[in-house]
């Protein structure tokens, strides 16, 4: 049996020439030769990703293997037309004015990106190099840099936003890149400041803050994802307790040194005492299910890894991470775990009272 049919993906947008037949060595070392293809083991068949790469490549493996076709030729070539049009608009939309040596064009497909095509500049490339997310793209439709739109690289972005040559889907895309700067000199100058003009009442939170801490979670609400790195003594734990309370998150998951795990269940039952806190544990002879769960949980680094797959289930809004500097290695384990689980939450405040580590 040899069938080859289209499936289109609506999630991806992108139409798959799937081959089905039985395993023969000589078909799969062919299939392999072919660029965007894939194996699913799940219906052990391969797919491709139909692009302008790869018609070529499709078509003479068909015709070498004899594949009996679930499709009509006409589609196939429906499905190419298109392809080609698309690359047609995408050149002309990234096409340099006559007038000018550079483009920006700003789009949002989920995050805000900044798209840059510009005539080769040695100075320019490395100045776009040294910019937080940047990375060069080069493909059959675009060459070019995207850039990832930050707080980090925020400066760099509005700078080029005000040159002439600027295009984007939607013109609220600009507005909001501008809203985001604003957000910026906010927190830039309120991380400084000790006291705030106006303070936020948090119910439920059972003890009063210090001006400073009151700062501390004002700052935290506003950046979402952040740093908390006030001196030791400071009361940070106070500060990440308090942002969780007042930010109305339903769970959170503290993660922190095995030592400090039940001073963490002691301050949370002490400063949010309506709030359900525990220490995450195994049911005994049974690593598939929690003994408890409530509304802060609290593990240490070391069960991090071990227990991810569960604590995804537990529909986290937000993670503290305590003794954060424990994270600086991106290729550690520890690391890796705790980028796949905070990636998606609204919510992320790193603790730690050495920021910068000799």
């Amino acid at each position: 049996m040899r069938e080859a049919y289209i499936k289109r993906s609506d999630t991806e947008s992108i139409d798959y020439m799937i081959f089905c037949f039985d395993y023969d060595r000589d078909i799969v070392a062919d299939v392999k030769q072919i660029k965007n293809r894939s194996y699913d083991p799940t219906t052990k068949n391969w797919k491709v990703a139909i692009s302008l790469v790869n018609t070529k490549e499709i078509l003479a493996f068909l015709k070498k293997w004899k594949f009996q076709l679930e499709f009509s030729p006409d589609s196939f070539k429906e499905i190419i037309r298109k392809l080609k049009d698309a690359q047609i608009n995408e050149e002309r939309e990234y096409a340099l004015p006559n007038d000018s040596d550079y483009l920006v064009y700003a789009k949002k497909t989920g995050k805000l990106r900044l798209f840059l095509v510009f005539a080769y500049s040695a100075p320019l490339v490395d100045e776009v190099k040294e910019i937080p997310g940047a990375k060069f793209i080069r493909n059959t439709r675009r060459v070019g840099w995207e850039i990832n739109v930050s707080l980090e690289n925020l400066d760099k972005v509005n700078e080029y936003l005000s040159f002439d040559h600027v295009y984007c889907d939607d013109k609220s895309i600009l507005d909001e890149i501008k809203e985001l700067v604003e957000d910026k000199k906010w927190l830039t100058q309120f991380s400084s400041a000790i006291s705030a003009d106006k303070q936020i009442e948090i119910k439920g939170l059972a003890h009063s803050l210090m001006p400073f801490q009151q700062v501390g979670v004002q700052y935290a609400l506003k950046a979402k994802k952040t740093f908390i790195a006030d001196d030791m003594g400071c009361g940070k734990t106070i500060e990440a307790l308090a942002t969780y309370q007042a930010s109305g998150a339903n769970r959170c998951l503290i993660v922190c040194p095995a030592s400090v795990k039940y001073n963490w269940l002691y301050e949370a039952n002490k400063w949010l005492p309506n709030r359900k806190a525990v220490v995450l544990e195994f049911m005994r002879g049974n690593k598939n299910s929690f003994l408890d769960t409530g509304d802060i949980n609290i593990i240490n680094y070391d069960m991090l890894t071990k227990m991810l797959p569960l604590i995804k289930e537990l529909k986290l809004n937000m993670a503290i991470f305590d003794e954060s500097h424990r994270l600086i290695h991106k290729k550690a384990q520890w690391s890796k775990s705790a980028l796949e689980l905070s990636k998606d939450l609204e919510y992320c405040l790193l603790l730690t009272g050495t920021p910068i580590v000799n």
